[in-house]
């Protein structure tokens, strides 16, 4: 583990009891000054630069690249990414599957997780069915179906699956299950588009 995935973690870690602790506020002064100083030596430099997103392939053709970094601060599940959710992903033939286990930081209405982060899951945990499409990929849509509340400190599993390919739309769907529970499903159509015009909207991000 590199020192900013260490970094990283220990800030999952602080932002989890800062929800959950029961400290009072002398406590919380002492974490928050300590805080500062940290955040003002962080300040003093420039900003992490953005890697190249597109390679050319064996056929001189343009091609969007997943590069590391990518995922190491993806918000989802970057080892990088201070408040990434704890999902565990795999994919594999047009499939993808993830574990997950929410804590307090993730906390709703009524004790259960927030459905946001449901949805914001589910969109990552279908793109990772993308891989063995080719091409530039993106979410066109995507749509919840909340069928339970979802429970915190539980493992829980995401499956996503291709189910056809249309033009330039491929449909899919998945699922979010606690054991045997459908808990939410959702469907997703996934837009193909040009790889130039797709690098030309990522350079003038």
């Amino acid at each position: 583990m590199g020192e900013r995935q260490r970094t990283a973690a220990l800030l999952r870690e602080i932002n989890r009891m800062a929800v959950s602790s029961a400290a009072d506020d002398i406590e919380f002064k002492i974490v928050a000054d300590n805080l500062e100083r940290l955040r003002d030596e962080l300040t003093s430099h420039d900003e992490r630069g953005k890697e190249s997103r597109v390679f050319i392939d064996e056929n001189g053709e343009r091609q969007f690249q997943l590069h590391q970094s990518m995922i190491d601060f993806n918000p989802t599940h970057g080892a990088c990414h201070p408040f990434s959710v704890p999902l565990e992903c795999s994919h594999g033939e047009g499939r993808a599957w993830a574990k997950a286990n929410y804590d307090r930081r993730f906390e709703g209405h009524g004790g259960f997780v927030h459905g946001g982060f449901v949805s914001f899951a589910f969109d990552e945990i279908a793109a990772h069915t993308m891989i063995g499409v080719g091409g530039t990929v993106v979410t066109g849509t995507l749509k919840v179906y909340y069928r339970a509340p979802v429970p915190l400190n539980r493992d829980l599993v995401y499956e996503a699956w291709v189910e056809r390919e249309t033009g330039s739309k491929v449909l899919g769907k998945a699922t979010l299950k606690d054991g045997e529970t459908l808990l939410c499903e959702a469907d997703v159509v996934y837009v193909k588009l040009d790889p130039k015009r797709f690098e030309e909207k990522f350079q003038g991000s």
